[in-house]
């Protein structure tokens, strides 16, 4: 499984995948509560996360809102994104639409695009997400209906009301250099890689490549790669305490 790119598995016997966040879940899945960061990383699903408590930092091309209590995360399919919280008091009860499904209830999916933030929440936001907790804490018999119902109800609302429209092609092209630079890091940080290595698998001089790879994640590619050997050595470590 990449890191770099999300390998998304529904809830059993549901279409999508729902899981509360917060100190308590993390510690018991022994993912270590202290981390507050979760690197860049894209998924063909869409995430839709409702903040129940605290605040988080999302950063989706290199563009960073302040999230908090009440607001809800949104990210595209294919999107780089970057989450940060503070794990120890936050809560987020987190939705993840898989690309299958997507592609299922609206073929044209890979070339829309969704934004939430440039109106207010839908009122039915907060209804759909309540229930979605409600079936965690408290579930009851027939909630898989209703979820799927919602789920659905989702979708018609992100295609009726929050639908970006001429999506500059401009856009698709750089969300897919972000996701071959990512996954070439993935790929290869093992090895011993300079920022002339990296410009030049991209036929790139490397001069404008560092600052490229500045603008589009915030960090430079040093710092960029260092940060990801650190996480990818600490998910060994988390891992193989499960095994």
């Amino acid at each position: 499984m990449k890191s770099t790119y999300e390998i998304i598995k529904p809830n059993p016997d549901q279409d999508v995948m729902i899981h509360l966040i917060n100190a308590e879940t993390m510690k018991a899945s022994n993912f270590p509560i202290d981390t507050t960061c979760i690197p860049p990383h894209w998924h063909r699903s869409i995430e839709f996360s409702y903040i129940r408590k605290g605040s988080a930092k999302l950063t989706i091309q290199n563009k960073t809102r302040m999230l908090h209590e009440g607001d809800f995360i949104f990210v595209n399919s294919a999107q780089i994104h970057q989450i940060a919280s503070d794990n120890l008091t936050s809560e987020v009860l987190l939705l993840i639409i898989p690309y299958d499904f997507l592609k299922k209830a609206i073929p044209s999916i890979d070339s829309l695009v969704f934004d939430i933030y440039d109106k207010p929440y839908h009122p039915m936001f907060f209804e759909i997400f309540d229930f979605f907790y409600q079936s965690l804490t408290s579930p009851k018999e027939y909630d898989k209906l209703k979820i799927d119902a919602y789920v659905y109800m989702l979708l018609h609302i992100l295609v009726t009301s929050y639908q970006i429209e001429n999506i500059d092609k401009s856009y698709i092209s750089n969300q897919k250099l972000q996701r071959d630079m990512l996954d070439y890091i993935e790929t290869n940080y093992k090895h011993d890689i300079s920022l002339c290595d990296f410009a030049e698998r991209f036929h790139l001089n490397a001069e404008y490549v560092s600052r490229l790879f500045k603008s589009l994640f915030g960090v430079n590619f040093k710092t960029y790669l260092t940060n990801y050997r650190l996480n990818s050595s600490m998910n060994d470590i988390v891992y193989s305490k499960k095994s």
